[in-house]
């Protein structure tokens, strides 16, 4: 039966034909100088002559075999005792050609698999890689049991990974008390906080391996080893590269796996191509680490392939024409940590390499940010209708808590004008007030209205466009960020502008037009106006600052690279609105109903009971005031981090 091209790997490093680990890789000489990259020897003769299988017992060299880890198409890869120093290794037995041991013997990363040392056996005919051993699973046998996981369930966890690994792994690991802690951490994590921590520890693998001049050209799944403590080293440095033709066979192609290649690295395997091997840089690992990271998450590829062929070459150049015309489109909704997560595939997987991160660096950050982000999520996470439906629409809501305290503020006024003032006017006063009322409000209600538009409507042009399926530009969400956090004290300015000039326009016009005013006149129009526009700011300010931090800035993060840092510089200028919002819950209503009281000379009953309600519902405002402050104030401290480090 032909071979499944999407399942067809083009071999550059050694793989498993098992679902056991592989071994891999690094230690440190001096580094190469800048910018310059390995260029590592293919493989010559017949590598397959090292694939014999020594059984346990059996010496060679220094060491002693135990037991076999994986067999791959360049040699074996067994469980090995190092002789001399009595400890158990993982020891690689290839053909003595390629640089697989010199490669990695630039690398000693944290996340990077390590050689311990090179030798080659007393015939000439095979090199011994000695290798760190890590007791654990590869990660192509973990992602395969956390998609039937995700299958049954909808979702798995970080504990989930320490799981698969647990179970899978047939060996026992030194206890590490200084990676104790990455255990816990990962336990504690959700499927996408785990997914961005185990990606960035890669990215910050591959960065380090660029920076020594090193190109993997072959991250796959199945080339990461998950140790007990959940971290993840990159292995099978074996770098070469040679173009693929018909005749080729399978031990005779180098230079990565098709379904994992990037569209420069396909073209330059294409032999009708003028494409070369230079093509395929640091932005072609980090295209292949994308599709890793997609696996992880969701299960499966985020690249849909294109239809099966049995020509390996013709399948070659549909793949590669797939993936240079677009790449996978980000989440649909506004934006959050799962729409984070996609843009920054979308990133990894864009087809043109200057559109993709630039370095194993950049990933991490952008992939640590989106951990955080989600983080902060789930921490502040309810099941509030209120807080669901502030989150969902944002700006509608910011026009509720605009607009409902606008009304109590009117009531007041209304009450104030009816029992306090209008009562003494004379009929052409009274007259004056009624054509100055309708004049007043059919200017200033159309005015705050286009003011209000035009604040919200460039946010709403960007929201509506964060809900889509293709990338924001940068600039717009760093602009729409900083325009949400001024949201509350422009709206309330706007109100302001409604409320304020009425205390004196009202009653100079009335003094203009309709005669002598009646006594206190000034002082009953400002203390209405004035204390309804209060009133009405107020509260109005607490609701806006409310959605912006619970629904609108939060949202605003698809691209997430040092989300904490961005925050702790964007949040705390804002911080004193919480403690003005309570000052003003403190004072105002008690202001107004004492004015109510002294300036009060009806009968009216209606006023009465405005009266009463105003110094009774003053403390309960109040609380509520200093309740939705504390926990603006404590979204704050999560999302700047501050909680984490108090």
């Amino acid at each position: 039966m032909p071979p499944d091209p999407d399942q067809t790997d083009v071999r550059l490093a050694s793989e498993s034909d098992t679902n056991e680990p592989t071994g891999g890789a690094p230690s440190l000489p001096p580094p190469l100088p800048p910018h310059q990259l390995v260029k590592t020897v293919p493989y010559s003769g017949t590598p397959r002559k090292a694939g014999n299988v020594m059984r346990r017992g059996e010496h060679i060299d220094d060491f002693e075999i135990e037991a076999v880890l994986g067999r791959g198409a360049f040699g074996v890869v067994y469980l090995a005792r190092q002789l001399s120093l009595d400890r158990q290794v993982a020891l690689k037995v290839a053909a003595n050609a390629g640089s697989e041991g010199r490669t990695m013997a630039r690398l000693e990363h944290k996340h990077i698999v390590q050689v311990f040392s090179e030798t080659v056996d007393n015939t000439g005919q095979l090199k011994l890689l000695c290798m760190q051993l890590v007791p654990g699973a590869p990660l192509d046998a973990v992602i395969h049991d956390l998609a039937q996981i995700r299958h049954a369930r909808g979702h798995w966890t970080g504990a989930d990974v320490l799981a698969s690994v647990d179970t899978r792994s047939k060996l026992t690991d030194v206890f590490d008390s200084s990676a104790l802690h990455d255990r816990e951490a990962l336990a504690a994590m959700d499927d996408l906080e785990a997914a961005c921590w185990i990606g960035a520890r890669l990215a910050e693998a591959v960065d380090y391996a660029h920076r020594q001049g090193v190109l993997h050209r072959d991250i796959k799944p199945a080339n990461v080893l998950v140790n007990r403590y959940g971290q993840p080293l990159l292995a099978d440095f074996n770098i070469s590269f040679q173009s693929m033709d018909e005749s080729s066979t399978a031990e005779d192609r180098f230079g990565g796996t098709l379904s994992y290649m990037s569209p420069e690295h396909l073209e330059a395997f294409n032999p009708s191509t003028d494409a070369t091997a230079e093509m395929v840089d640091e932005r072609s690992d980090i295209y292949s680490l994308g599709i890793v990271l997609g696996e992880l998450l969701y299960g499966k590829s985020p690249l849909e392939p294109p239809p099966k062929c049995n020509n390996r070459l013709k399948y070659l150049e549909r793949l590669s024409a797939v993936r240079s015309i677009a790449g996978p489109e980000v989440t649909p909704g506004a934006g959050d940590a799962a729409k984070s997560f996609s843009y920054t595939l979308a990133q990894c997987l864009a087809p043109d390499p200057r559109y993709r991160y630039s370095s194993g660096a950049e990933l991490a950050a952008a992939l640590d940010g989106t951990a955080e982000l989600r983080h902060q999520e789930l921490t502040t996470r309810s099941d509030s209708w209120l807080v669901e439906g502030v989150k969902g629409h944002p700006l509608r809501w910011v026009i509720i808590f605009a607009l409902v305290p606008q009304f109590f503020g009117s009531l007041f006024n209304i009450s104030y004008n009816t029992t306090q003032i209008c009562s003494d006017f004379t009929a052409a006063q009274d007259a004056v007030f009624g054509r100055l009322l309708v004049a007043y409000n059919g200017i200033v209600y159309p005015l705050a209205v286009l003011a209000g538009i035009a604040i919200l409507w460039p946010l709403h042009r960007v929201w509506q466009e964060l809900s889509g399926t293709q990338p924001v530009d940068q600039h717009k969400l760093d602009w729409a960020r900083g325009r949400s956090l001024k949201l509350p004290m422009w709206l309330l300015a706007v109100a302001a502008f409604g409320w304020l000039p009425g205390g004196v326009i009202f009653p100079a016009v009335i003094d203009h037009f309709a005669g002598p005013p009646p006594p206190g006149l000034y002082w009953h129009f400002f203390l209405s106006f004035t204390t309804s526009g209060l009133i009405a700011v107020a509260y109005s300010l607490c609701g806006v600052q409310y959605v912006v931090l619970r629904g609108l800035y939060p949202r605003l993060w698809p691209r997430a690279e040092e989300f904490r840092e961005t925050a702790a510089e964007e949040l705390p200028p804002t911080r004193w609105r919480l403690w003005l919002m309570v000052f003003l819950a403190a004072i105002i209503p008690v202001f107004a109903a004492a004015a109510l009281v002294w300036t009060s000379h009806g009968d009216d009953p209606f006023f009465k009971l405005v009266t009463i309600a105003v110094l009774l519902l003053s403390p309960a405002g109040f609380v509520v005031m200093w309740f939705v402050a504390n926990r603006m104030a404590r979204l704050m401290d999560n999302m700047t981090g501050l909680d984490q480090r108090a």
